[in-house]
């Protein structure tokens, strides 16, 4: 699975209109969660200022189950 190496203070995640999504949560590698957002639609901005550098999972639930993806704050 790739990781994305991100230097912004946000970033936008969008899914398929053919995939409901609930919610969106950032766990940092201990499984701690750090951020979690309801999806009022399938597209949102993730503000990521507030955390530290270092390599994050960020997890959707959706209709489909769980997917997930690895970043890296720089």
């Amino acid at each position: 699975m790739p990781t994305l190496k991100l230097k912004d203070l946000y970033f936008k995640i969008n899914i398929d209109e053919d995939i409901t999504a609930d919610n969106i949560s950032v766990t940092d590698l201990q499984g701690n969660i750090v951020l979690q957002r309801n999806l009022p639609t399938n597209s949102i901005a993730i503000d990521i200022s507030g955390l530290a550098n270092g390599t994050y999972i960020i997890i959707a639930q959706t209709s489909e189950g769980l997917q997930h993806a690895y970043f890296v704050k720089q």
